[in-house]
């Protein structure tokens, strides 16, 4: 993630998502990135509760994102919140590369979100190298209240045919994603604890 290609503000106390920051000792735009980049990830099921993960210390991708477009957001910054159905494989998510192997797979389709700022794509779990190897099937922006269902639902949309095209059940095509998502998370969980 390039943090410069952010705008960076200072934090309104006006702001209820920025009081929490401020509350942290955070008091811009992209210290409050940072901080949220360096908490544990977690792979538990999106609730839409962003403002959670200030409160238990920990996000989701989804919910990391989310938070950081609504503190933007509620300072008049248009950092937009994107969600994306994309291509998994070995190449933009290291990580799952053992997980694609034993199960004898090239990719699998997943769902994410990221921001995105003047164009540019910023998606704090991956580096930009990783991030500009994605095969994104769709990519729309959506409002911070579709993080969780509505995402879910354009991602089973899209996997529905992406698993037929390849011969796949959806339980084959659920059963890798989340066995590659565990191996990610793990991964960005140990990079954050190491950073941190």
């Amino acid at each position: 993630m390039e943090l410069r290609t952010l705008p960076n503000f200072q934090l309104s106390p006006r702001s209820a998502t920025a009081r929490a920051f401020l509350q942290h000792g955070f008091g811009d735009y992209h210290h409050a990135v940072m901080h949220v980049k360096k908490l544990p990830w977690t792979h538990a099921a999106d609730t839409g509760d962003y403002h959670a993960v200030l409160r238990d210390g920990c996000g989701t991708i989804a919910a990391k994102h989310a938070l950081l477009a609504a503190l933007a957001g509620e300072h008049g910054v248009s950092v937009q919140l994107v969600l994306a159905v994309y291509e998994m494989n070995a190449a933009n998510t290291p990580a799952a590369a053992g997980v694609l192997r034993r199960h004898r797979a090239d990719s699998v389709l997943d769902a994410a979100c990221w921001l995105r700022y003047s164009d540019e794509r910023i998606d704090l779990s991956r580096e930009p190298v990783d991030s500009a190897r994605l095969s994104v099937l769709h990519e729309e922006v959506i409002s911070l209240g579709q993080i969780a269902a509505y995402r879910l639902a354009v991602y089973q949309r899209h996997v529905w045919d992406w698993s037929e095209a390849r011969g796949w059940t959806m339980e084959r095509a659920s059963e890798v994603r989340q066995a590659c998502i565990k191996a990610f998370v793990e991964q960005l969980s140990a990079e954050a604890a190491e950073s941190g």
